[in-house]
């Protein structure tokens, strides 16, 4: 018998999202992301069109989350009408939202699959855009698309904005609830950056946020080993992806509960404030959320370890009777986080976060065996000029400098690669905290010290005389202190003492490139991280809190 596959992922969410740079906009668009795929969302829009093809029973999935699905059915005609009538479907239901859809055939399910994979469509790739525009037409003044409503607040309006508009209304808060931990509903969560009613909380008058981003590793190889694994057993192919697909998903769904328990909630000052986050997607292997600036470190290395805890028992609780060779013993992330102001375009801020997300997978990967899942890892960045997307000009014209020419031909890199969030690794995010917390003692603040984080800004040689003399105060006044920023220092760039005597940046790369904590610590400074919060997520107590949450 011939098994036909339709695969249909979506492009770009989080541009999709954030174009108009409006919370409320996000919120709407993640409501609408979720409501499409979702099972467990009442009413979503994928039951709808297999009710309406009366193919609830005839079409299966390996994979329905996150806006994407894996179908299966072995009459070609209904599959074919199934798919056609979907792809109207969403282009009404998210205009503007890319996608791309994949059909195939073959004796199996997994042969379908892998033909699926092969040929993609490209004509529904290009999503119908709707209104088309008129030589003369108004534009939201927003996101520049053709206007399709008039609105009585904000004018004209293009048809997707007004589409997640209107599902950012409380009677559309599935998604929400469903990532709240327990006696935390839909009024707990801020609906927008200003002051008024269901604002975020912000911390005195730093008005920042980070925009977190976080994607799973290794996916590819994993998915290489479940498709051997269905490749011996065909009639299981649905059973083992479904499988895996469910353990992303829950994982992900208690890590937010968690860490929203663990770090968000301990931080509200009265019972009647919003927490300081916003999820905005939470599907797949695709995490995005919109956290205040000072508890976003925390916020993610509490994700980060409940991912990687339910992920563990959750894998060998779905997947233990397939026989899957190769599985990991639990999945792990790679983070990238941009700390922004309030006002800043969130739409450029999720590709500056994929990008940072990006080279926190490279460094991870470099240090994987080459069929181990990586580490988790994350990269940050804080911004503090005007907002760009493409983080090789951020490092160019803001953290590198190069050596005065007199015999110096190295060039200084004033961050590092990334961070890991084991402990076995390094450079690892847990030292770097260590070493913020020290050079953010009120003592030390008072001293010295102060001037130790301006030398990421100076040329090479103004800094290394500058340095010494910090070194030399640092020696007759606060000796134990300067062994403790040595210990910090030279763990985290894998080099003995006498390689930062003259500058703390670490031995040259085939590049020529010295590297640096300080301007990570620089950033986390500027962001207020709260290291006593990282502390907890990382803890002992934090551990008990997700055993109580499963």
């Amino acid at each position: 018998m011939t098994n036909h596959a339709v695969l249909f992922e979506l492009n770009s969410i989080q541009s999709w999202i954030a174009e108009s740079g409006r919370l409320r906009d996000l919120i709407g668009g993640s409501e609408l992301i979720d409501l499409m795929t979702n099972e467990s969302a009442e009413g979503n829009l994928l039951d709808c069109v297999l009710q309406s093809c009366d193919a609830q029973q005839a079409i299966r999935f390996s994979r329905r989350s996150g806006g994407a699905f894996y179908a299966f059915c072995a009459d070609e005609a209904l599959l074919r009408h199934f798919e056609a009538l979907w792809v109207l479907a969403v282009q009404h239901w998210a205009p503007g939202l890319g996608f791309s859809v994949s059909r195939g055939h073959g004796q199996s399910e997994l042969d379908a699959f892998r033909n699926a994979r092969k040929s993609v469509d490209q004509a529904a790739a290009r999503p119908l855009q709707i209104p088309a525009a008129a030589p003369i037409a108004a534009r939201h003044r927003r996101t520049g698309a053709v206007a399709s409503v008039l609105d009585r607040h904000d004018g004209p309006v293009d048809a997707a904005s007004a589409r997640k508009k209107a599902f950012s209304r409380p009677d559309h808060a599935g998604f929400i609830t469903r990532f709240s931990p327990p006696g935390v509903g839909w009024r707990d969560w801020p609906t927008n950056l200003e002051a008024g009613e269901q604002s975020m909380p912000f911390a005195g008058d730093l008005r920042t946020v980070a925009l977190i981003h976080a994607d799973g590793n290794g996916m590819g190889q994993i998915l290489r080993n479940l498709s051997a694994a269905a490749q011996a057993r065909p009639d299981q192919f649905i059973g083992i992806f479904k499988g895996f697909s469910d353990t992303l998903d829950a994982s992900i769904q208690t890590a937010a509960r968690h860490a929203a328990e663990t770090v968000l909630l301990p931080a509200r000052v009265r019972a009647t404030d919003c927490l300081a986050a916003r999820p905005i997607v939470l599907g797949g292997d695709d995490v995005t959320v919109l956290v205040r600036a000072d508890l976003a470190l925390a916020y993610a290395l509490a994700f980060a370890r409940a991912f990687e805890s339910e992920s563990r028992r959750l894998l060998q609780q779905k997947l233990a009777g397939f026989d899957v060779a190769g599985l990991p013993q639990q999945l792990t992330l790679g983070i990238g986080l941009v700390y922004m102001g309030a006002s800043q375009p969130f739409s450029m801020a999720a590709d500056l976060s994929e990008d940072l997300m990006r080279r926190a997978k490279d460094l991870a990967k470099q240090q994987a065996g080459t069929y181990a899942v990586p580490a988790s890892s994350i990269k940050f960045h804080r911004i503090t000029s005007s907002l760009v997307d493409d983080y090789d000009e951020v490092l160019r014209h803001e953290l590198t400098h190069r050596g005065d020419g007199d015999g110096d031909a190295h060039v200084y890199r004033n961050v590092l690669p990334a961070y890991f969030l084991d402990d076995t690794q390094q450079p690892n995010l847990g030292d770097l905290l260590s070493l913020q917390h020290l050079l953010g003692d009120e003592d030390m603040a008072r001293g010295p010290t102060r001037q130790l984080l301006t030398l990421v800004g100076l040329a090479p040689a103004d800094a290394r005389m500058r340095y010494r003399r910090w070194r030399q105060l640092m020696q007759d006044n606060k000796r134990e202190t300067l062994q403790r920023f040595d210990e910090w220092v030279c763990k985290l760039l894998g080099c003995n003492v006498d390689r930062i005597k003259d500058l703390p940046y670490g031995p040259p790369d085939r590049e020529h490139l010295r590297h640096s904590p300080l301007g990570d610590v620089l950033a986390l400074h500027g962001a207020g991280n709260d290291t006593r919060c990282c502390a907890i997520a990382d803890s002992d107590q934090s551990a008990t809190a997700l055993e109580a949450a499963v």
